[in-house]
């Protein structure tokens, strides 16, 4: 698959973009085969913009920080970091 074929998405107000891997993002779906509800999303963020992800109390979530620190659910996160977010019970 080359980037091209990626599905992508212009986030709101220049925050950014997102590109859907694999799974699904709205009605953007990657031509990689899913068989769950598993999801691989690249978000791209610009400096001091917002994003926010409606989830799902039945599923995990995580995010990797491979190039810049950030904010995530208003908690500082370190470049290089896994963010995992454990389902709530």
């Amino acid at each position: 698959m080359q980037s091209s074929e990626v599905p992508s998405y212009s986030l709101s107000k220049q925050a950014g973009w997102l590109k859907v891997i694999a799974g699904n993002f709205g009605e953007l779906s990657s031509a990689i085969p899913s068989y769950t509800n598993q999801f691989i999303y690249h978000l791209h963020l610009e400096r001091n913009k917002l994003f926010s992800l409606e989830t799902s109390s039945e599923m995990e979530y995580a995010a990797f920080l491979p190039l810049e620190d950030g904010i995530i659910n208003d908690q500082e996160y370190q470049k290089g970091e896994l963010v995992y977010f454990k389902m709530e019970a």
